[in-house]
């Protein structure tokens, strides 16, 4: 039985649940700049329980490969993906690509990868239904023949702190401030998330000399090339009548000029 344990609260609770069964294996993905704080969480908690703790990391550090690939982004125009640039022979130009990209690459087929290589068939996941992203429900089993357990699935976010609380289990210590995972904290990408914003903020307070700066100047980069492109999508509608007397439309038609003075 192998547990893919990220170190957030969810896989935490999950873990907890299952580690006294027989022959249970950790995975942890380390795309290589995971949050120091949760690699050594991670660690630790291993260790704790006695749990034998597999590191699975991709082919390239994830830094490398988006200075290749381009930074991710919730927002992708296609005249900045890797694909676009190098065919359009702009490949110096900043490139972004989509979370599932990155996070595939980085994360998610190292992962499978992982499991495949080790002959295992179940794997558990601490997966809830009341979660944005799901992946697979509970029982399933893939075309590999691998069966995803699901222990939690039915949990909300009040119960696995309820679970943690009574167990005396703690968890890693930004929630103590923000109920988010941590994963990459070079990322650019998942700011739609409802904690994106708060995860940004933990990372600024506690990390203000040394991940911070890099952090908000790849944040300064993305931003750039997505207004850019969006500048030139808004030129090309301006045959289009513009909405006027809402608030909203003319706070975005400030927005749309001072980006034109930006960027002429």
């Amino acid at each position: 039985m192998i547990v893919e344990f990220s170190g957030g609260k969810d896989s935490l609770v999950a873990l907890h649940l299952v580690k006294d069964k027989e022959d249970v294996k950790v995975f942890f993905a380390d795309t290589g700049s995971i949050y120091p704080h949760m690699v050594k969480f991670v660690h630790e908690t291993c260790a704790k329980w006695n749990l034998p703790l597999t590191v699975v990391s991709p082919p390239v550090p994830v830094e490398k490969y988006t200075a290749i690939a381009g930074m991710p982004s919730d927002i992708v125009p296609d005249n900045r993906s890797p694909e676009m640039k190098y065919s359009i022979g702009k490949d110096d130009e900043q490139k972004i690509q989509s979370i599932v990209q990155c996070c595939g690459n980085m994360l998610w087929l190292p992962l499978q990868n992982a499991v495949l290589a080790s002959g295992d068939k179940t794997v558990v996941r601490g997966i809830k239904r009341s979660d944005k992203h799901n992946t697979v429900p509970p029982g399933h089993t893939d075309p590999n023949g691998i069966t995803y357990e699901l222990p939690i699935y039915d949990w909300t976010d009040e119960d696995v702190f309820d679970y943690l609380k009574e167990q005396g289990v703690t968890p890693a210590k930004h929630y103590e401030e923000v109920n988010t995972s941590m994963d990459c904290w070079l990322c650019t990408a998942h700011l739609t998330e409802t904690e994106a914003k708060g995860r940004l903020e933990w990372t600024r307070r506690h990390h203000r000399k040394t991940l911070w700066p890099k952090l908000a100047d790849r944040l300064r980069q993305v931003r750039r090339a997505v207004d850019e492109e969006r500048l030139i999508v808004d030129r090309a509608m301006d045959v289009i009548p513009k909405y006027k007397g809402t608030s909203d439309c003319l706070k975005y038609e400030r927005k749309i000029k001072k980006l034109e003075k930006q960027y002429g």
